[in-house]
C-alpha cells in the first residue's frame, strides 16, 4: 500500500454500508469523506461508554432538529446491529419530538 493511501477498516465501516457520506474534493487528486450529521452522532454514540444513558443523550443538547433526521438515525442504526446504538437513536428521537412540542 502506498504512503499517500489511508484505508478505513473494522466495525465502525459496518455502519457506512449503503450509506453516501459526502465527499470534498481537496485539491492534488485527494479528497475526504465526510460523515452526515447522523453518522456523526452514532460514531460519537458508538465510541462514548454509556452514551445510551437518558442523562448523557441530554448533556448532549442536540437541538436543530430540522437538520437531524431521526429516522435516518434509527435507520444506521438498526444497519449497525448494535443494541446501544439503536436504544440511544429511539430516546435521540423521543428528545427531538419532545423539544419540537415546547
Amino acid at each position: 500500500m502506498a504512503d499517500n493511501v489511508f484505508s478505513l477498516q473494522g466495525t465502525i465501516c459496518k455502519l457506512a454500508s449503503g450509506h453516501n457520506p459526502w465527499i470534498i474534493d481537496l485539491g492534488e487528486n485527494q479528497s475526504a469523506f465526510i460523515a452526515t450529521p447522523e453518522k456523526a452522532l452514532l460514531d460519537l454514540l458508538y465510541l462514548t461508554p454509556g452514551s445510551d444513558d437518558p442523562d448523557y443523550l441530554r448533556e448532549l443538547r442536540l437541538q436543530n432538529s430540522e437538520t437531524l433526521n431521526t429516522s435516518l438515525l434509527i435507520e444506521l442504526a438498526d444497519r449497525f446491529g448494535n443494541r446501544k446504538l439503536l436504544r440511544a437513536a429511539r430516546r435521540i428521537e423521543a428528545f427531538m419530538s419532545e423539544l419540537e412540542e415546547s
